[in-house]
């Protein structure tokens, strides 16, 4: 008792590394709870998910300026409304009826962008979840579906990853620092990136390579914030509102990043169009290097991605 085996403690911090407040510890008379002593292949799959809850901190700081701000928590539920590209409400909400819902009491939405559907049964590989409404796709890069809300689906759940969706018409603030070489954490647009190392730990949150990820609506359009600091709570802030327009087939993209506040902005970024690739991309008029669906530049104000296409394979 008190003691889960491999599988369940890794089916935990699945979901834990996608709460607010995360830790892996034990207690007295149980077996010592360090990644370090797991054997593989559940070691391995601890520091994937280790991995990408540093890679979410700029957007979990995000959601904590938020809710310092409005009071919105950053774990909602599945009925939280959503707000638009352009600022409005969007309504959200599922059926009242467990059955209906597609077993759902457990799911959770992280800020407006991300849908989490945790596994807590031994032994399971997928689930079944009723999807608010709006459109969703997997963040994981061998499981590119796209889905309508407001349907209740099937989600595949391997050992080594829970369902992860995140919402059309999102930008998410990323620090791909902490993309891994490998493993089940990857998503569609790793493959732009050089296999790195895990980087070391700094003693603030700072981004080791902010980036931007963009999931456009079927008209072209996504949305999103970052808010970023010193730490410390109690000195320069810089909030970012972040705009894209025009990402169809055949079209010139543009993405705009407004900045407030007289916290720096980082020496670079890396901004991402999932689900398409550009021929070529300018930041305040000056080329930049794109690669597959990313973008590598100097803080700028306006990013027009030129050349805009589906990425192959991908379905839209």
């Amino acid at each position: 008792r008190g003691v889960p085996e491999d599988e369940l403690y890794v089916r935990w911090l699945q979901m834990s590394v996608l709460l607010p407040y995360c830790r892996s510890h034990s207690v007295l008379g149980a077996p010592p709870r360090e990644p370090w002593r797991f054997d593989e292949p559940t070691r391995s799959a601890i520091v994937g998910w280790l991995r990408l809850r540093y890679r979410l901190l700029p957007y979990l700081y995000t959601l904590a300026h938020q809710a310092s701000a409005s009071g919105a928590p950053l774990v909602r539920p599945l009925w939280w409304p959503a707000t638009g590209t352009g600022g409005e409400e969007v309504a959200s909400g599922t059926a009242s009826d467990g059955e209906e819902r597609g077993e759902g009491d457990d799911a959770f939405l992280l800020g407006d962008a991300l849908l989490v559907a945790p596994i807590t049964v031994p032994g399971a590989t997928e689930r079944t979840l009723a999807l608010p409404p709006g459109r969703w796709s997997s963040l994981w890069a061998d499981d590119g579906a796209n889905l309508e809300g407001g349907t209740v689906v099937r989600l595949s759940a391997p050992a080594d990853r829970i369902p992860l969706l995140v919402r059309a018409g999102s930008v998410i603030a990323l620090d791909d620092g902490w993309t891994g070489p490998a493993g089940q954490c990857r998503i569609d647009a790793d493959g732009d990136l050089e296999a790195a190392s895990a980087p070391a730990l700094g003693l603030d949150h700072a981004p080791v390579r902010l980036a931007f990820h963009c999931w456009p609506t079927e008209g072209g359009e996504a949305a999103g914030t970052c808010s970023d600091d010193a730490g410390d709570g109690d000195g320069p802030v810089r909030h970012d509102t972040l705009q894209l327009r025009g990402a169809v087939d055949g079209a010139t993209a543009v993405f705009t990043w407004q900045r407030r506040g007289d916290f720096p902005s980082p020496g670079a970024v890396r901004v991402v169009l999932h689900g398409f690739t550009a021929d070529g991309a300018e930041a305040d008029g000056t080329a930049v290097t794109v690669t597959g669906s990313s973008a590598e530049c100097p803080p700028f104000r306006e990013l027009v991605f030129r050349g805009v296409r589906p990425a192959q394979g991908t379905r839209r």
